[in-house]
């Protein structure tokens, strides 16, 4: 038996309207779980499971030794006895009542002593160094500051567990790069158990260290950013991750590079494998050129750039044509190269690039 401390374990089977969540996984003490997948993918399902928001059919949700949901033994504790902080999507601060009252509003429903609300409040405030905001209403305060407010509210009641749910998303782009950074250095500060969902990886990358990818209720993927992006195990995870990822036929033979066949398509690695395999290589093993290349690397595709994104110094092409890919270099190597959309371009990358598995 595992003796690594759990503060979270869950088990949740929970019927949608077009398809079931089934889910099984654990939180470590003070760690940020990034749950993240597409919009509709079931990720603030479970965290209304885990609130208590929803009931699920089966499964069993543990707070540390305390269970809170078992549908086998049929426990059922009410969402405001879980001791769980939820910060919505849109922060959900009360518009009437000014920030201090915001963050007191749940002590006041306990009906906590005023001096013990005032002490606790005052300390949170401080701790997110929003102290001078008291006083001030929700409607005339930043996003970023919005976005304190709402977890010092959540974090009033001092929980087992902090749920958060695209906590950056209601943010325009510039005030997300920002506040992502902030909510990272807090939630390391405050040590609290997290789980954050979003459909961002970006905010994945920034805000955890775990991921657990979601897609359409099941969990595809999860692990550390660096087992995701070397390791994809579907299209899903190598679209989010930003890895080129294909599945194909690795032929026999008894050299090496070994032929792959990915459809019409054919691409050498490194494999003692035969038969159905992914293959995935990284953006930046790709080499651009306008010219057919001369150097060791024995794939080379030929297509025009379908798209470019800007990634901040950086730019990234996806190319359109029989395999599709995605390639990586700086602005002025694309300048130098006279590139724009619908150019072809000889896209090579190396054997030793390609990672496969079966």
């Amino acid at each position: 038996m595992s003796t690594v401390p759990v503060a979270v374990a869950a088990r949740i089977l929970l019927p949608l309207r077009h398809f079931d969540i089934d889910v099984d996984f654990s939180v470590a003490p003070g760690e940020t779980l990034v749950m993240v997948g597409a919009s509709g993918a079931g990720k603030t399902s479970v965290l209304h499971a885990l609130a208590g928001l929803a009931c699920p059919r089966e499964g069993r949700i543990l707070f540390g030794e305390r269970v809170v949901f078992d549908s086998a033994a049929g426990t059922e504790v009410r969402a405001e006895d879980r001791r769980v902080g939820y910060v919505f999507q849109d922060y959900a601060l009360f518009p009437h009542l000014n920030v201090f009252e915001n963050v007191a509003y749940g002590l006041r429903a306990r009906r906590l002593p005023e001096a013990t609300i005032r002490e606790r409040v005052e300390s949170l405030l401080d701790r997110l160094r929003i102290a001078g905001l008291a006083r001030a209403w929700p409607a005339r305060i930043s996003g970023g500051e919005q976005q304190r407010v709402a977890l010092a509210r959540a974090l009033a009641l001092e929980p087992d567990l902090l749920l958060l749910d695209e906590p950056v998303g209601a943010l325009d782009s510039t005030s997300r790069k920002h506040v992502r950074r902030e909510l990272r250095q807090l939630l390391g500060e405050l040590g609290v158990t997290a789980i954050l969902v979003t459909h961002d990886y970006e905010d994945a990358l920034v805000l955890g260290r775990r991921v657990m990818v979601m897609d359409q209720g099941r969990i595809s993927h999860q692990g550390t950013h660096e087992e995701l992006l070397r390791h994809p195990r579907s299209q899903f995870v190598a679209d989010l991750t930003g890895v080129n990822y294909f599945e194909g036929v690795a032929q026999p033979g008894s050299g090496q590079p070994r032929e792959i066949r990915i459809g019409a398509q054919t691409v050498f690695g490194l494999t003692d494998g035969t038969g159905e395999v992914s293959v995935s290589f990284f953006p930046a093993d790709v080499t651009i050129s306008t010219e057919a290349p001369h150097s060791s690397a024995c794939n080379v595709v030929v297509g025009p750039i379908a798209e470019v994104v800007n990634l901040g110094g950086r730019l990234r092409l996806a190319l359109g044509g029989p395999l599709p890919l995605v390639a990586e270099l700086t602005e002025a190597s694309y300048a130098s190269l006279g590139l724009e959309v619908g150019r072809e371009v000889y896209a090579s990358f190396k054997a030793s690039a390609v990672r496969i598995s079966a």
